[in-house]
C-alpha cells in the first residue's frame, strides 16, 4: 500500500540525505537487532505518486476535481494498468489534457499536468513552511529536528491517521492535516524547556517535503 507522509524539518542543503536520516528510524528492512516496531514503510521516494499534491492543495481541490470531471466529460481515458500515478492512455491524449491544465490553471507553476504519469516535474515537493498549504491533507507527518549531539536529524513528532492495534487498523482523531499536526506538537511542546521549544518548533524557512512511501 503507498501512501503520503509530509516531513517537517530544517532548512538543509540535502534534502534527500536528512530525509534519508529521518525515515531510517522506520525502515522494514532493518536488520533485526535495528528494527522498530514502529516501522512503517519498505520503500519509499521523494514526491512519488504524490509529487504535486502540494500544488494542487495550493490550486484548490475544487478546481481540481472540477477539471477531472471535465477530463472525464471529454472521454479522457486512463491504463488500466497502474504503477504510481494513472497514465493517459493512449499517449496522444497528453498534448490536450496539457492544454487543458495550462488554460484551467494559468497561475499553475508547471505547464504538464501533474496529475498523471507523464508530469516530470517536482514542483512544491519541497517547499519553506511558509509556502506550504496547511489545510493539506496526508497520511502522516513527521516534524523533525537534530538530536541532543547536533550530528543527525531524527524524528520528533509523528501522526499518522490510523494504527494497527494488533489486530487491525485503527482510526486516530487526527484530522489530516498539515495545520494540526503543528498545532499538536506546539501543545505538545508547552511543558518543554524553552530553549529546546525555540530549537525545535518549525520556523517559517523549515522545509516540507513530499513523501511517496510503501509498506
Amino acid at each position: 500500500m503507498h501512501a503520503h507522509i509530509e516531513i517537517v524539518m530544517p532548512p538543509t542543503e540535502d534534502v534527500e540525505k536528512s530525509v534519508a536520516e529521518i525515515m531510517a528510524q522506520f525502515d522494514e528492512n532493518a536488520d533485526d537487532e535495528d528494527l522498530s516496531k514502529y516501522a512503517f514503510w519498505d520503500w519509499y521516494q521523494i514526491g512519488g505518486r504524490w509529487s504535486g499534491a502540494k500544488m494542487t492543495a495550493k490550486l484548490g481541490l475544487e478546481r481540481v476535481k472540477k477539471f477531472n470531471d471535465e477530463l472525464v466529460g471529454l472521454g479522457v481515458t486512463v491504463s488500466s494498468m497502474r504503477a504510481g500515478k494513472e497514465e493517459l492512455a493512449p499517449a496522444s491524449q497528453i498534448p490536450l489534457v496539457d492544454t487543458l491544465w495550462h488554460e484551467r490553471f494559468p497561475d499553475s507553476p508547471v505547464l504538464q499536468c501533474p496529475l498523471f504519469r507523464h508530469y516530470e516535474g517536482d514542483a512544491m515537493d519541497v517547499l519553506p513552511l511558509k509556502d506550504a498549504p496547511l489545510d493539506m491533507k496526508c497520511e502522516r507527518v513527521i516534524i523533525a529536528g537534530m538530536n541532543y549531539s547536533g550530528d543527525a536529524i531524527k524524528a520528533k513528532y509523528m501522526v499518522t491517521d490510523s494504527l494497527y492495534n494488533g489486530a487491525t487498523w485503527q482510526d486516530t482523531n487526527w484530522d489530516g492535516t498539515l495545520k494540526s499536526a503543528l498545532d499538536g506538537f506546539a501543545d505538545k511542546c508547552k511543558n518543554y524547556k524553552q530553549e529546546w521549544v525555540d530549537e525545535h518548533t518549525p520556523k517559517d524557512d523549515w522545509l516540507v517535503v513530499t513523501v511517496d512511501y510503501h509498506s
